[in-house]
Parts: structure tokens; C-alpha cells; sequence
């Protein structure tokens, strides 16, 4: 089940109105419990190449990073990138300013 699921959601972010990050943090998020943070951080890396301020992205690089032990430098740079963001508002997917703090 989880190899499906990971493959369906790859296919979705091809879709341009699919909508991409709520679907890429979440998978993320199911990687690292599946004991799999390498297929995360690729995942994490390739929709960061193309939405480099998303907040929900970048908060979840952190978070595995964090929770992981694993690329840590990188998961401090992308918590760096959101305390020195400008504000955003907290909505569905995306952290409160004072939890990225």
C-alpha cells in the first residue's frame, strides 16, 4: 500500500491543478513514519526546487530533518528561511509563525 499511494501522489503533482503541496507535505510526512526519510527528502527537494518559499514545504524540511537526525544543516537553512520570511497567515498545511519559532 504504501509504494501505491507514493506513485498515485507523484502522478498527481504532474497534474497542475492538483493541488501539490498539501499533497507533497503529506507524503513526506508518511515517508519518514514508514521508515523511509531518504524517499522524503528527494520528494521535499524536487518541490522545493520549484516553490523555494513555500512555508509548508519548508517547515516540513525541517521537521524531518529534526525528527531524523539526518541532513541537519539543511533542515536549520530552511528554518532560518521561514523565521526571516515575511508574515503569513496560518492556513491548512501551513504552520503558525510561533511554531516555526
Amino acid at each position: 500500500m504504501p509504494d501505491a499511494f507514493f506513485r498515485l501522489l507523484l502522478l498527481l503533482r504532474e497534474i497542475p491543478a492538483a493541488p501539490q503541496r498539501i499533497d507533497t507535505c503529506t507524503l513526506a510526512q508518511r515517508l519518514e513514519a514508514w521508515g523511509r526519510p531518504g524517499d522524503a527528502f528527494a520528494l521535499l527537494d524536487g518541490f522545493l526546487v520549484r516553490h523555494p518559499a513555500d512555508v509548508a514545504a519548508n517547515f516540513r524540511l525541517a521537521r524531518l530533518a529534526t525528527n531524523t537526525g539526518e541532513q541537519l544543516p539543511r533542515g536549520e537553512a530552511a528554518l532560518r528561511r521561514l523565521i526571516s520570511a515575511p508574515e503569513w497567515e496560518r492556513a491548512s498545511g501551513r504552520p503558525s509563525r510561533a511554531v516555526a519559532h
